[in-house]
């Protein structure tokens, strides 16, 4: 059995991201508001619903709340410090998604590679 890729939706809010379906189930890690100024009832679920994120497979899409988006970043990297992370940014101009990856180079610095659009 082939397991579908997922798509984690940073923080769900007011968008319709049914044009990211074409990578994998959508699946919301927030949804609204972000408190920043406190952080750690939406750290706790965000770590809650990222347990489930396999980077060999799945996407992380970023929208909304810069603080959920760093949040859900941190919590993925330090799960899977040696796995290359899969990202999804809505590309407005030209009505798609991009996909990137951040991944390591020879020398072992993290570096974010470009990658392409959808259908």
């Amino acid at each position: 059995m082939t397991t579908k890729p997922k798509v984690f939706i940073t923080n769900k809010a007011g968008h319709d991201f049914s044009s990211a379906e074409l990578f994998g189930d959508l699946v919301p890690v927030t949804t609204g508001n972000i408190n920043v100024f406190r952080p750690d009832r939406d750290l706790f679920r965000i770590q809650e619903v990222l347990y489930e994120f396999n980077p060999e497979m799945d996407y992380l899409l970023l929208s909304g709340n810069v603080f959920a988006n760093a949040m859900a970043i941190a919590a993925i990297y330090y799960a899977h410090p040696s796995h290359d992370i899969n990202y999804l940014v809505y590309d407005a101009k030209n009505n798609t998604y991009l996909k990137h990856t951040l991944t390591r180079n020879r020398n072992g610095d993290v570096v974010f590679m470009r990658g392409e659009k959808s259908k």
